[in-house]
């Protein structure tokens, strides 16, 4: 599956690639005691106490510090599925990520991220043109170029609120039947500001440790 899909004029990023920017291994066992706490009979008596709330105190009985803002939680409108994360500190000053995927049983995983804020982050992604132009796509009014020098997106994408406009070659085939229609599931298009090439939205790279397991929450 395409890592970031376009789809009615927007753009979605699949839940499993963005996680795996962040995350290492799996811990299976630390996993699978994790997912029998969050399910114990003794929340019975506290039913609407939501999961991520369950994975704190399971953080709590380890005596395992957890960062300060977690969990941390994104909706469904970019991801591809509603995400948490609970992001703490084990023995021997291990960072970990405790994920609860919307659908999934929470699981726990070494997080190799250099900061919490790329825990944070959803929205940036790259827009890149075959021609090896590229642009990071930062926030709503902010484009990123290959320096990091930033540009307005309405004055980079001609007065547009978004990149995206309507395929051209769908356009020109609406206007002129005789013109080659065009095969694209997706209407919605984003066009190079330099040569005018179609983009394609990829991930923005994020930056983490080689030594998995040494997270922003641990001492290095």
């Amino acid at each position: 599956m395409t890592a970031v899909r376009v789809f009615d004029g927007w753009f979605t990023i699949d839940v499993d690639a963005w996680l795996g920017q962040r995350l290492g291994e799996q811990d299976h066992v630390l996993s699978h005691s994790l997912s029998t706490f969050t399910r114990h009979q003794s929340f019975g008596c506290s039913p609407h106490l939501p999961v991520d709330e369950r994975m704190l105190l399971w953080c709590s009985a380890r005596d395992w510090s957890v960062a300060e803002g977690s969990p941390i939680e994104h909706d469904d409108r970019t991801l591809t599925r509603a995400v948490s994360v609970v992001l703490a500190c084990g023995p021997e000053a291990v960072s970990y990520a405790l994920v609860l995927v919307e659908g999934r049983e929470p699981a726990v995983f070494v997080d190799r991220t250099m900061d919490d804020a790329y825990w944070r982050w959803v929205r940036p992604v790259d827009i890149a043109c075959a021609h090896g132009h590229t642009w990071t796509w930062l926030d709503d009014d902010t484009v990123l170029d290959t320096t990091g020098n930033p540009h307005r997106l309405v004055e980079l994408f001609k007065g547009r609120a978004t990149p995206f406009e309507r395929c051209r070659q769908c356009a020109a085939h609406d206007t002129d039947p005789s013109c080659r229609p065009c095969s694209c599931t997706e209407p919605a298009a984003v066009y190079c500001p330099l040569c005018a090439s179609r983009c394609r939205l990829e991930l923005t790279d994020v930056p983490v440790f080689a030594n998995a397991g040494a997270g922003f929450f641990a001492p290095v």
